[in-house]
């Protein structure tokens, strides 16, 4: 349940007018078509940001093509593994935190981007009142449960947490900010980076409309490698407004649930 294995989704090398460029083709797991549409959504929504792909044709029945970006993702050159994450290989800590700064720049651009309609609501208004997705989460939560009464693997304390705050959340009223498209996936393996800089940002196929709060909460829920401080100062270089801690905290574990809904689908 929480380290599911599946087929990836594929990209291969085409050419496109004499250009170099990726053709991303989605898995079956959760629809390609649905997939699809999901990243389509995204692109169209953040296409003109900076670290953004050229989105080159849509036409591919299976997936899409779009720009080949220069360099390799970010775990690839400076992460080693650390379990399920990944930690800076030695020597690395200084450029690690200039990425992590730029990071928090192009992310923060995304963020400051007015794609809603900039109402206020509340998480349970938004994630607990339609019939299948709580009957999703209440399916994983007994499942979360079963297995963490039988099973030793797992960090048993930060999904009891968890469990608990989705359990609160689905029956209180949280204030949180304007909806916004986020993204789900922000691991290292997504970060492009060409010697020291960072050339995009890939994978939108799992984007859904959530909260400026749910947005941050996604990105601090995949920190593995990148130093948290320095992705908070190169956003507030672009954001006017960063949810406090205990705003993130609650984000992170929403965005949690959310994956959870994803790949249980």
């Amino acid at each position: 349940l929480f380290r599911s294995q599946c087929k990836k989704s594929t990209v291969t090398e085409v050419i496109v007018d004499g250009v170099v460029c990726v053709l991303k083709k989605y898995n079956d797991r959760g629809g390609p078509a649905i997939k699809k549409m999901k990243e389509l959504g995204f692109y169209r929504c953040y296409q003109e940001c900076a670290g953004i792909p050229a989105l080159i044709s849509t036409e591919p029945d299976e997936g899409i093509i779009i720009e080949k970006l220069k360099g390799s993702p970010l775990n690839i050159l400076f992460g080693k593994r650390n379990g399920w994450t990944y930690a800076p290989i030695d020597g690395a800590e200084s450029e690690i935190e200039r990425i992590s700064f730029d990071y928090g720049g192009y992310v923060g651009g995304l963020a400051s981007l007015e794609v809603s309609d900039g109402k206020k609501t509340s998480i349970s208004q938004k994630f607990f009142k339609g019939r299948d997705s709580l009957q999703q989460i209440d399916i994983i939560v007994e499942n979360a449960k079963r297995l963490l009464s039988e099973c030793s693997e797992y960090d048993n304390h930060t999904i009891r947490r968890a469990i608990h705050a989705i359990e609160e959340f689905s029956d209180m009223d949280i204030d949180v900010g304007k909806n916004v498209l986020c993204k789900l996936d922000w691991n290292p393996g997504n970060i492009i980076v060409d010697g020291t800089e960072i050339s995009g940002l890939i994978d939108f196929e799992q984007a859904f409309w959530g909260t400026t709060e749910i947005f941050w909460g996604t990105v601090l829920d995949h920190i593995s490698l990148l130093n948290w401080p320095m992705i908070v100062a190169g956003a507030k270089t672009q954001v006017r407004e960063f949810p406090d801690k205990e705003q993130l905290r609650n984000g992170a574990f929403v965005s949690m649930w959310y994956k959870m809904v994803a790949g249980y689908k």
